[in-house]
């Protein structure tokens, strides 16, 4: 049985007008300008995602203070796997109550790989770039080894197709500490949140 932690976060989201270099550095890769206006295209939604069962007690949907948004969310810190590069269970649900959507990052941080399997698995070529820079640090510095689309306030996901690290490793078998990195969207606008949630969880590569 899964154990359950849950988590009630408020979202502030970016306010163009104040911080506009803020919403530039953030979004710059997904944002866009039609008419002189910043619009941000809709994330796919992720194909896997399942309602959560209707059955359960209904809840009012959390305040949405003006700017910004709320998200529940119930969550497993445990995910398990067969293999490095195949799908890994999890349980992971975003309740109707919360009005924003989010996606579901895995990240494995720099030293956890060194530790693990001896390296970063970053390519040769971006090891090349970061050795030696001043910002580099291998405790903060991740590498995102799974991410789900779109999950939208009242669905869940299950499941996340592992891919292998940048150099082409696969995860061998093992226990991992990672992390689940949280981005929040707003339901209307697509507009993503300053606030993002890093949530650490047991990874595990069965042999």
């Amino acid at each position: 049985m899964r154990n359950k932690n849950y988590l009630i976060i408020i979202l502030i989201l970016i306010t163009i007008a104040s911080i506009t270099t803020a919403v530039i550095v953030l979004l710059k890769n997904s944002a866009g300008v039609t008419d002189g206006q910043i619009f941000y295209p809709p994330v796919p939604v992720d194909t896997n995602t399942k309602p959560i069962d209707s059955k359960a007690p209904s809840q009012p949907q959390l305040d949405k203070p003006e700017g910004g948004g709320a998200v529940s969310l119930i969550y497993s810190k445990e995910a398990t796997a067969m293999k490095g590069d195949e799908t890994a269970d999890i349980l992971f649900q975003n309740p109707s109550k919360s009005n924003q959507s989010i996606v579901i990052q895995l990240h494995i941080s720099d030293s956890e790989l060194i530790s693990k399997i001896g390296r970063t698995g970053r390519t040769v070529e971006e090891m090349e770039r970061i050795e030696g820079a001043d910002e580099y640090n291998s405790e903060t510095s991740h590498m995102v080894i799974a991410e789900s689309g779109l999950i939208a306030p009242g669905n869940m996901l299950l499941s996340l197709k592992l891919h292998p690290l940048p150099d082409g490793t696969v995860l061998p078998s093992g226990v991992y500490n990672a992390v689940y990195h949280i981005l929040a969207y707003d339901n209307e606008t697509n507009e993503r949140a300053v606030i993002n949630m890093r949530i650490p969880i047991t990874l595990t590569i069965i042999s």
